[in-house]
Formats: C-alpha cells, structure tokens, sequence
C-alpha cells in the first residue's frame, strides 16, 4: 500500500478494507477535538478515524469507494487534509465520461455525503510534481459490534 496508515475509534472498531484489518487506536486528544468540531458543524455523526501520511508524490491511493458493510447504508465521510496540496480524482460509477478534479489544499476540508459512495470512486493519483508530504484524517461512522466487552 503506497501510504502509511493508522485507525483510531472513539468505541474500538476495527476496520477492513483491501482485505487488511485495522485495529483500533484510541483517539487521541487534537482528534477528538476536530470530530466534535465536525460533528457541530456538518450534523454528521463520527466515531472514528484513518489518518494516512502521503510522504511524496509516489504515495497514492487508487479508484475506490468507501463502502465497506461497517460504514452502513449512508455514507458521510469528513476528510481533512494537511500539508502538501493534492489533486483527487473523481469518476462516476456508471457513467465514465463524468469525471471531477478537486485540488485537497494544506487545511482544506472535503465533505462525501451519502450517496455520493453508491454512483462515484474516487482516488489521490501519483504525481511526478515534486509534493512535500500531506496527512489525511478522514473521519468515519462505523455501525455494528465494538471490539470493548
């Protein structure tokens, strides 16, 4: 996987994705203070968080929804990004001829509302651009089962 990644729960969830398990972090303070902040202002709710470094341009991460059984049946996802601007690339499901570039800026916050991961993939192409690195905190609701007794 060209990233690093780490996965934090408010409620021990793990979470799979690619066929790899994350199991859970707790959340560490300056997070718990940003997802409450989230939660205030989009009126989604979130209880946990992949947090991915990006080092370089090479770090990237390929076509895909987030729509894995534990996220549940609408999908918000809050992902906010610090560090090096990056281009995400967007396409529709069905319909490959509606595609969307959207630049992911140093403090930038994307909102993927439900049912955006029903019709649209997406991905955070390599780059040859010479890019410094960028951290990804993208905030998740998971349904189901925790891992706490």
């Amino acid at each position: 996987m060209p990233r690093r990644s780490a996965w934090f729960s408010c409620h021990g969830h793990s979470y799979t994705y690619s066929n790899i398990v994350h199991e859970p972090r707790p959340l560490p303070g300056f997070l718990e203070a940003i997802r409450q902040q989230l939660e205030e202002q989009s009126g989604f709710r979130f209880n946990s968080v992949l947090a991915n470094l990006y080092e370089n341009g090479q770090h990237s991460v390929g076509w895909h929804a987030d729509n894995e059984p534990e996220l549940g049946s609408d999908v918000n996802i809050a992902s906010f990004s610090l560090g090096a601007n990056r281009k995400l690339r967007l396409r529709h499901r069905s319909r490959r001829d509606l595609r969307l570039s959207v630049t992911l800026e140093h403090n930038s916050l994307l909102l993927m509302c439900a049912p955006m991961q029903d019709y649209w993939l997406h991905e955070l192409p390599k780059t040859s651009r010479d890019v410094g690195p960028r951290i990804n905190f993208s905030f998740r609701n998971i349904v189901g089962p925790t891992n706490q007794d």
